[in-house]
């Protein structure tokens, strides 16, 4: 089939414009992403139609919507644009002495846990590699790694995540323990209860998100009381700037207590039991990874 849209004529330019179209809805648009003239991207888009014979758009008010074949072809030109993105980097690592850039995503806990030393050990390994690394929470990361936007992640898959699109191998689970401020009022309590802490506020991500649910379900298996939430949010400096200047309580993970876990702050002498759930490695399916970027999937395997 491939071969056969090849030889009707099927190049590059139309599989930018067919997968451009699918984000954006709207030809004026598509076709000032790639540079182009709206006409020009008529003209492509009629030729598209014509080499697959049958249509891959309808009009749909002040825009166009895909049709089931268009959406099935977006989806395609996609993986094809990813792939040739990523034969391009690795090409470029080859021909410069392993020289590259590899793309990491994950969430806050791992990332202080598990990214940041597999990138030292990566540093010294690959001194001509550099990197960048997003935090984020897990729907967010599974999503730039299934667009492509990053080479690997360490983030748990969500309900919403494609996960038919993502390899995963489990790497730990994700313990939380209490961090106050310092002078806190239950730090000079003599024995903290579970009870003691459902009197203050606490700050919590937003409802629905891995920990929020993790947290309300351990407190409710402990029969505990409804949690006062008036701030939610998932940024750790946030967390950390309000935490220090009230007598709010938030779960962090251990990793991240042991770093903010003195000074300004202190961690309750009190194990809730409270666990984010297990997270893994993940990467793209049925994509095979720059030489960097498989190089920092073994240090990070290497450790488990």
């Amino acid at each position: 089939m491939i071969m056969s849209l090849i030889s009707r004529g099927l190049k590059l330019s139309h599989l930018r414009l067919i997968a451009e179209l699918s984000k954006s809805g709207q030809v004026g648009v598509t076709a000032a992403r790639l540079n182009i003239t709206q006409s020009a991207a008529s003209r492509l888009l009629s030729e598209v139609e014509q080499i697959v014979g049958a249509a891959v758009r309808v009009k749909d008010g002040r825009g166009v919507m895909l049709t089931e074949l268009g959406v099935a072809l977006a989806k395609r030109a996609e993986r094809v644009l990813l792939e040739l993105d990523d034969t391009e980097q690795e090409l470029s690592e080859l021909t410069s002495g392993a020289a590259g850039h590899v793309r990491i995503g994950s969430v806050t806990g791992p990332a202080v846990e598990w990214v940041l030393p597999a990138l030292h050990v990566a540093l010294g390994d690959m001194p001509n590699v550099t990197f960048d690394v997003e935090v984020g929470p897990s729907d967010i990361i599974c999503d730039m790694l299934v667009s492509g936007e990053i080479d690997l992640a360490i983030a748990r898959v969500t309900e919403v995540t494609d996960a038919a699109q993502l390899d995963q191998r489990v790497i730990a689970t994700e313990p939380m323990s209490l961090i106050v401020r310092k002078g806190h009022p239950l730090i000079k309590t003599v024995s903290i209860t579970p009870e003691n802490v459902t009197s203050f506020d606490w700050v919590l991500p937003a409802k629905g998100s891995v920990l929020r649910r993790a947290v309300e379900a351990r407190l409710s298996e402990l029969g505990l009381s409804e949690l006062t939430v008036r701030i939610s949010t998932s940024a750790i400096p946030l967390t950390l700037a309000h935490v220090k200047s009230s007598d709010a309580i938030a779960p962090l993970a251990n990793s991240l207590c042991d770093m903010f876990g003195h000074g300004d702050f202190a961690v309750l002498p009190l194990e809730l039991g409270i666990d984010a759930g297990g997270f893994s490695l993940l990467t793209r399916r049925n994509t095979d990874p720059t030489p960097a970027a498989a190089k920092v999937q073994e240090i990070i395997l290497n450790r488990l």
